[in-house]
């Protein structure tokens, strides 16, 4: 069996992300987990979500009024 040069994913992270970058992640991440929470909290699917985004959208960005 060949040997591989695997490294784990928290060695890479923690070796070659700068803290700007890591800031950045974690915002991306907050946000995206504050925006499955808001659409469960409506009880809304993910097609829905994207049925109100696009109208909305089409409509002239009313979304969340």
């Amino acid at each position: 069996m060949a040997k591989t040069n695997s490294v784990r994913f928290r060695d890479f992270y923690n070796d070659n992300v700068t803290p700007a970058e890591r800031a950045k992640i974690e915002c991306e991440v907050e946000l995206i987990g504050k925006s499955i929470d808001g659409r469960e909290s409506k009880r809304l699917t993910q097609g829905q979500l994207a049925e109100v985004i696009d109208g909305d959208t089409e409509a002239g960005g009313n979304f969340g009024q």
